[in-house]
């Protein structure tokens, strides 16, 4: 059992942070594999800032996923009656 299900209790909500962690992931993993094609290879200054730039697209899309996990989780349990 995951420490998030804990805090967030609606099932949906954690299948979505799961999918969406797990594709922010895959993400900053290709922006660390093309930083490591360019240390190996030196092809070209664009290749790292590229690299960069996917690297940070996907910590930001973890952190976004996980800001709006809890924000839906908080919007539905204020919503029950």
């Amino acid at each position: 059992m995951n420490k998030i299900d804990f805090i967030i209790k609606n099932k949906k909500i954690i299948l979505l942070l799961h999918i969406f962690l797990t594709i922010s992931y895959f993400i900053s993993f290709i922006g660390i594999l093309m930083l490591y094609i360019y240390n190996k290879f030196y092809i070209s200054i664009d290749l790292y800032k590229a690299s960069i730039i996917v690297f940070r697209t996907g910590l930001i899309a973890a952190i976004f996923s996980v800001i709006c996990g809890f924000a839906f989780n908080k919007y539905l349990d204020e919503i029950k009656f």
